[in-house]
């Protein structure tokens, strides 16, 4: 787990997962026990990391 936490609109939290692929990402979210009790629900989406300084333009 690389980054966690509430969103600051009350609409659920957030959870980065440094993981080779989405497999491996449902096997440790099925897992958690929130998600196994039922108390959290989850939804998963790939996200392309992007170093921002490499594309930022400087002035």
């Amino acid at each position: 787990m690389k980054l966690a936490g509430p969103l600051t609109d009350n609409a659920g939290g957030a959870v980065v997962l440094a993981v080779a692929d989405e497999s491996e990402a449902k096997a440790i979210v099925t897992e958690d026990p929130a998600v196994k009790s039922g108390i959290f629900v989850y939804e998963m989406h790939p996200w392309e990391l992007r170093p921002w300084d490499k594309y930022a333009k400087k002035k």
